[in-house]
């Protein structure tokens, strides 16, 4: 056992005490003990996690006491709204669902949606159910368009000219053009949405259909179906990106605690986020999805270069004791791997700050906790075990000796580019001036946009659900305009009734806005019906009496639909219109018209008006998503100079670690805007996250350099040929963690998370590269002072 403990080469001297050095001092005197309680700790977070609840619903995007959530709830409930399950039937012909076999499809759905569990069977709305508004000698006939399919042309025709004669269901029952039509039910239990899905579809499989197309839709089963779509990915990118990384950590120093060592630190990390996350009922996200990847992408890079150190100082004959070294190993690396951890800390950290969105922020918190929790297993596990296991050298660092250091293949490689940027650096620094250029071009067509369908690829069946209601009927996105006369049968007033009325004639002129609903439609075919279906009669009636005679008579009728359009005094109304679109874009158009009508022309004492509605939710969740991701990234930017110029005791050597940062911010809008990638909800997270990442490289790089230059008094040419051979294989092995880590997102079933893991990919790829290429060559065109050894500094000072 005794040789065991006799390794590397001579190392430095202790350091002037350092509260770390007691640590890694107390780490090292008692191993087992330490990796028994992290081994409880691991153990205990692990035990947290099936605790974990998923949150797929729209309203998970924004804090539930935002305004625009609470004047929704308070809108639903006071006119009895809900977010149906739809099933759509398109004939695909004008006029095609008034068919003996369409109508047998119909009302075989009708009765279908009664079985199937979580679905309200009062409340299915079908030509079966949904009645129709008649007037009659003795008054009204309220009675459901159809109860038997009819079997004669006479039938059918009748019953085409009653339902397309009654306007107050066309776009939203029936298509305008009668091609197509929907059975629609709320759903009980909202996390019922995704069993309630698949019972339909499966009813689908067995439906008497005649060569209708039949789709299954509805927010009410959107979020649900999404959530499946976490369990999956959750099982798909999770082994992969254990695997890739484990072959890279492999690859990197070619033993098994290359492999381990650094990536159970990352899965210690994991647990903990995740743990803690089920242990504080923090619901799993879409945006919280990416968590584990980045994670373990990100932690397992810290180990990477403690064992580059350790393997270093371990190839050489024997010398000081083992626990020495670990010791020695640990307080090399202990700056730049702290300060790495910091920084990938604080790109998460800022999006606590910045964001409004709920997911986006316990993304950000969990994470950064994760981190943190993956240092502290760095810091304290890897020592210990490296103490306790016996040296055996990497094959990496033994293939050739040459000037002082042990290279092998990735090594060669990193010195040959070295190379090449030792002789042009004015070159690469010219080229990214250009790159740079290019991008600031290209940043320039960035879009902010989004949509929650997109969430969902174009050959999903619940994406073409969602676009065939969208071009058939009037739209899934519902805006609900709540006008409050102030006063008691307010509604009843013929000026208000008017008022209303322009306003549903002016949504008719807002592209994306097909169609709407209020009390005035109801009022004016009850107008109609009592004058003998006269279309002429069509009209807001012109009297408070006549109006509350209508009411009243129609409330006898035993049908109660005016409770969706006014509350039970008569003071308040809902106009419902409906959208065909959910781009963001549009959306933001739609609302800032709305609300500048509104503005104009209900601008008087009387009345007050509010817009609420499934719109306005969605125009909350992407009002201040621009301004939060820009100040995000630049938050982080300067915190990351902040720091490094704290770390590297001078400004300028923060500022050498930002330039690769900035160049690679620049390039990913290009990317971006260029293609056209928008800035959504799923994107937005990357800049700052990116910040954090990218800075890693260069403050590797730089505190290597740093310390061959000031404590070894090396020349900057041959400090960068040896940082090239030795930090920078350990670099490439880092970026080759996180880059393989991170691209696996792009193996979601999940547009958002594709297009993340691409921009994320593509700012890790860049940031390796300019902080490898970019970096040196600054260094040798400018010589920055601060490289110069304290001696010589002070020379040319005096």
């Amino acid at each position: 056992m005794a040789d065991r403990n006799l390794v590397g080469a001579p190392v430095p001297s202790a350091p002037h005490w350092h509260p770390l050095w007691a640590v890694f001092r107390a780490v090292t005197a008692h191993p087992r003990k330490v990796l028994c309680l992290w081994a409880v700790l691991l153990a205990g977070c692990a035990a947290l996690i099936p605790l974990l609840q998923k949150d797929s619903s729209p309203d998970a995007y924004i804090p539930p006491e935002h305004p625009a959530v609470l004047l929704r709830q308070q809108t639903d409930q006071m006119f009895g709204l809900y977010d149906p399950v739809v099933v759509l039937i398109d004939t695909k012909k004008p006029g095609g669902i008034f068919n003996p076999q369409t109508l047998n499809l119909v009302q075989w759905y009708t009765k279908q949606f009664a079985s199937v569990e979580n679905i309200d069977a009062s409340r299915i709305s079908s030509l079966f159910t949904v009645s129709g508004i008649q007037g009659k000698e003795d008054g009204l006939e309220v009675a459901p368009f159809v109860t038997d399919v009819p079997q004669t042309e006479a039938g059918l025709a009748a019953l085409r000219d009653a339902v397309m004669d009654f306007p107050l269901h066309l776009g939203t029952l029936v298509s305008r053009d009668g091609s197509a039509t929907v059975i629609a039910a709320p759903i009980t239990d909202p996390k019922a949405g995704g069993r309630v899905y698949h019972a339909l579809m499966a009813l689908t499989s067995r439906a008497p259909i005649h060569g209708e197309d039949v789709h299954v839709a509805g927010e009410a089963v959107l979020g649900e179906y999404l959530g499946e779509y976490l369990d999956k990915d959750a099982a798909r990118i999770n082994p992969v990106v254990v695997l890739i990384i484990a072959g890279v950590l492999l690859a990197s120093y070619r033993t098994w605690r290359g492999v381990f060592l650094p990536g159970l630190s990352a899965v210690f990390g994991v647990a903990v986020a995740l743990g803690a996350m089920g242990g504080l009922r923090v619901p799993f996200t879409i945006l919280t999805n990416v968590l584990p990847a980045n994670v373990l992408a990100l932690g397992v890079a810290y180990g990477i270069h403690i064992l580059r150190e350790y393997y270093e100082q371990t190839a050489t004959p024997p010398g000081p004791r083992l626990r020495e070294t670990v010791v020695n190993v640990m307080m090399t690396m202990r700056r730049p791997i702290i300060y790495a951890t910091l920084t990938d800390m604080v790109g998460f950290l800022v999006l606590c700050v910045t964001t409004h969105l709920p997911p986006m922020k316990m993304m950000g918190f969990f994470a950064a906790l994760g981190i943190a929790a993956t240092l502290l297993s760095t810091l304290l596990a890897i020592p210990a075990a490296l103490v306790l296991l016996r040296v055996r050298p990497s094959p990496a660092f033994h293939r050739e000796l040459r000037d002082g250091q042990h290279w092998d293949r990735w090594a060669h490689m990193m010195s040959l580019l070295g190379n090449v940027v030792l002789r042009h650096p004015k070159a690469v620094i010219a080229v990214c001036v250009l790159v740079s250029a290019y991008g600031v071009y290209g940043a320039g067509h960035l879009e902010v946009n989004d949509d929650r369908a997109g969430h969902f690829h174009a050959s999903e069946p619940i994406y073409q659900a969602n676009d065939a209601i969208n071009r058939l009927m009037d739209g899934t996105i519902g805006v609900d305009i709540v006008v409050d006369t102030g006063e008691p049968e307010g509604l009843f007033r013929p000026e208000n009734l008017r008022r209303i009325e322009a306003l549903q004639e002016h949504l008719k002129t807002i592209p994306h806005v097909s169609g709407s609903i209020s009390i005035v439609d109801y009022l004016k075919q009850l107008n109609r019906a009592m004058n003998g279906g006269n279309p002429e009669a069509f009209v807001v009636p012109d009297s408070e009496e006549l109006t509350a005679q209508y009411v009243l008579t129609y409330s006898f009728s035993g049908d109660a639909p005016l409770g969706q359009v006014a509350d039970s005094e008569y003071r308040i109304a809902n106009v419902h219109a409906l959208c065909n679109t959910g781009l963001f874009t549009e959306i933001d158009k739609i609302k800032i018209e709305i609300d500048r009508y509104l503005a104009t022309e209900f601008a008087t004492p009387d009345l007050t008006v509010r817009v609420s509605g499934r719109l306005n939710v969605y125009y909350a969740w992407m009002q201040r998503l621009e301004f939060s991701h820009f100040l995000g990234a630049l938050l982080a930017l300067v915190t990351v100079w902040v720091m490094t110029t704290i770390g590297f005791r001078t400004w300028v050597a923060g500022f050498y670690c930002v330039i690769p940062v900035l160049a690679t911010l620049l390039a990913v809008y290009a990317v971006m805007g260029l293609t056209g990638i928008w800035l959504g909800i799923g994107t937005s997270a990357f800049a700052s996250i990116a910040v954090g990442i990218t800075v890693n490289f260069a403050i590797h790089e730089l505190d290597r350099i740093l310390h061959l230059t000031r404590r070894q008094g090396m020349s900057l040419e041959d400090a960068l040929r040896a940082m090239y051979a030795s930090t920078g294989r350990a670099v490439l092995f880092n970026f080759l963690c996180v880059f393989l880590g991170i691209t696996t997102l792009t193996l979601s079933q999940l547009p958002p998370l594709q297009w993340f893991g691409i921009l994320l990919a593509t700012a890790l790829l860049v940031g390796f590269v300019t902080s490898i290429v970019l970096l040196p060559a600054l260094l040798l065109v400018f010589r920055p002072r601060f490289l110069l050894p304290v001696c010589a500094r002070k020379e040319t000072a005096a």
